[in-house]
């Protein structure tokens, strides 16, 4: 069946790129690039069949900011899916880039521990009382 469903696509859009704007457009979203690890066709499959976390354009926050401190895309993958509740689609050794989950986990959850400063961290970490 999935065979036929990529046949099937492939007479309309020619490209994953011609694919993903399309699914963009029509579903109001945003996708990573299609140069990102995991950005496949059956990826992309998933998202047209509403299967995976999917996030809206008017939801999409961007982070302007560098992390203050170094995650990696494996954790920030762990996060993404914490917050989203609902499978993203990549696996571990296909994951988008790093801008993408930020800006994923920060449309998501503004105020999430990565974004802290060391100094709000090391408050975080104190005891009250």
């Amino acid at each position: 069946m999935e065979f036929q469903d990529i046949r099937y696509l492939n007479a309309f859009f020619k490209t994953n790129q011609d694919l993903k704007e399309h699914l963009e457009k029509t579903k109001n979203i945003i996708l990573p690039d299609t140069k990102d690890k995991g950005v496949t066709i059956n990826y992309l499959l998933k998202v047209a069949k509403d299967e995976v976390f999917m996030l809206s354009s008017e939801r999409y926050r961007h982070f302007t900011r560098k992390l203050k401190k170094i995650v990696t895309k494996t954790e920030l993958h762990t996060y993404l899916l914490e917050l989203a509740g609902k499978d993203t689609g990549f696996n571990v050794d296909a994951l988008p880039s790093k801008a993408w989950l930020i800006d994923c986990i920060y449309s998501l959850k503004t105020d999430h521990h990565i974004f802290d400063s060391i100094k709000e961290a090391i408050l975080r970490e104190i005891p009250k009382g």
